[in-house]
């Protein structure tokens, strides 16, 4: 595990524990590496 993947990882860790309106959570975070997204950016750029 590099830094760049501990970043994320604790990047998605604050947006899930972020305070949020009415206690309500319905955040969902995905960390997305390599084929995932060059596959996305693709889909994206068409």
């Amino acid at each position: 595990m590099n830094g760049i993947d501990i970043v994320a990882q604790l990047m998605s860790i604050s947006a899930t524990t972020a305070p949020k309106s009415k206690g309500e959570n319905f955040v969902q975070t995905k960390i997305l590496q390599e084929d995932v997204i060059q596959e996305l950016s693709t889909a994206m750029a068409s």
